[in-house]
């Protein structure tokens, strides 16, 4: 009975002891007609760890991770293992709901300190989704629902902490899953399409490189906009075909513009999951191969988080990617939380200025000195610098002075169908 009820690796109760333990805490409180919590735990991008150091090693840090949770329990909570890298903590009753919040404080904290010998800090990051009882649910089930789709709310912003669940999360959980019910479907219909918005050279005002941007049309209406389903895609593993799919339809047009005499690069967004994955690589060579397209007509734009993430399996990487011909440009640049000096670790081309420095960089000084300093060391480190949401004469001259290479933004034009470009390309300078 005992092996039934309990999980093999950690030696907490499992799922289906979670649920009697759970009713029997409701029950108890409602009895007693006080409160009770469950709080759900989520070890962000656990699998990093699995696929870096191996399954035998992940399995230990789990060991290590409940170890230190164990530790911090009130006697009467109940930890168990619902699957995988998720947890959940009964706190079987509660004056206040303060209580849960700061046991949720605590079992970060002791969490985010889980350490395994010969290994580095591993610097574990978790999210943790709280629902009561009675307030958020009478039954376990819809308890145990309430708490994951706050752990969901936390996911879907990329970030860590606790949440409690509120009622409007339902609307957007319901929302999500439409969209990707929608998404599922989306590219064997032929709703996925690909926009390209122009960058220019800061001197002669020519077009000289295009971002390709994914968009989401039915019958010409717009169903969603990207930062409604990328999320989603990327949440649900489908931005792996999908970003393929990007990538294959990008090369094919930048290699019909090089045919027709435009040889200008086309950059593509990476999505963090698309740049984890063990066979990125592979795509990446087999779609450059089916396409004919010269690589260095192809530019792929990272985040500095993906950049910096994995330390030197990123600049492995990087290298190999760079070592075919692509190039690589660090996106939204000065947001993140990379230093100029480590640049030098990575084969990056270019650096895009972020929106949010180019949209105050006439009315505050502060951003204009920041600017102009990333700009000037960025040369001095041989990258070119484009600057992304160029909306003003004012803002374009500022950039063109502090030495900017490239711009982009809606004042040289909005993201177009290709077709439309390819008519600007046509057009004499």
């Amino acid at each position: 009975i005992h092996l039934t009820q309990h999980d093999t690796l950690t030696g907490l109760p499992n799922r289906s002891q979670l649920h009697e333990h759970l009713a029997q805490a409701l029950a108890i409180a409602h009895r007693r007609q006080q409160r009770a919590a469950l709080l759900y735990i989520d070890i962000h991008q656990f699998k990093r760890i699995n696929d870096q150091h191996g399954h035998a090693v992940g399995d230990r840090v789990l060991r290590a991770f409940v170890a230190q949770l164990q530790r911090s329990l009130p006697g009467d909570a109940l930890l168990s293992r619902h699957a995988g890298d998720e947890f959940v903590v009964v706190l079987p009753h509660m004056d206040s709901v303060g209580e849960a919040a700061s046991l949720a404080q605590v079992l970060l904290n002791q969490g985010e300190q889980t350490r395994v010998d010969g290994l580095a800090e591993l610097g574990l990051h978790l999210g943790i989704g709280i629902s009561v009882y009675p307030d958020d649910a009478p039954d376990p089930e819809s308890l145990l629902q309430h708490a994951e789709t706050a752990l969901a709310a936390i996911r879907s912003q990329g970030t860590q902490g606790y949440r409690f669940f509120t009622p409007s999360m339902n609307a957007r959980t319901q929302a999500r899953r439409n969209i990707e019910t929608d998404l599922r479907q989306a590219l064997s219909r032929r709703q996925l399409s690909l926009y390209y918005q122009p960058k220019i050279d800061a001197g002669s005002s020519r077009i000289v490189g295009a971002e390709a941007l994914l968009r989401w049309h039915v019958k010409g209406q717009e169903l969603y906009k990207p930062d409604q389903f990328i999320p989603v895609a990327e949440d649900t593993g489908l931005i792996l075909p999908i970003g393929t799919w990007v990538l294959r339809q990008a090369c094919r047009q930048a290699r019909l513009w090089q045919q027709q005499g435009h040889r200008i690069p086309v950059s593509v967004n990476v999505s963090p999951v698309q740049f984890e994955h063990a066979d990125f690589h592979g795509w990446l060579e087999e779609v450059l191969d089916d396409s004919g397209l010269d690589a260095s007509l192809l530019e792929l734009e990272l985040t500095e988080r993906m950049v910096m993430s994995r330390g030197d399996a990123s600049s492995k990487l990087l290298r190999r990617i760079r070592q075919r011909g692509v190039r690589l440009a660090l996106d939204d640049f000065g947001t993140g939380y990379c230093s100029l000096s480590y640049l030098k670790h990575f084969p990056i081309d270019t650096l895009k200025i972020d929106r949010i420095f180019v949209r105050d960089v006439i009315g505050d000084a502060d951003t204009a000195t920041i600017t102009t300093a990333i700009i000037a060391m960025a040369r001095r480190l041989d990258k070119l610098v484009v600057a992304e949401g160029v909306e003003t004469p004012e803002q374009a001259a500022f950039l063109r002075q502090a030495g900017c290479t490239e711009l982009q933004g809606f004042l040289f034009g909005a993201p177009m169908p290709a077709a439309e470009l390819e008519r600007l390309l046509g057009e004499p300078a």
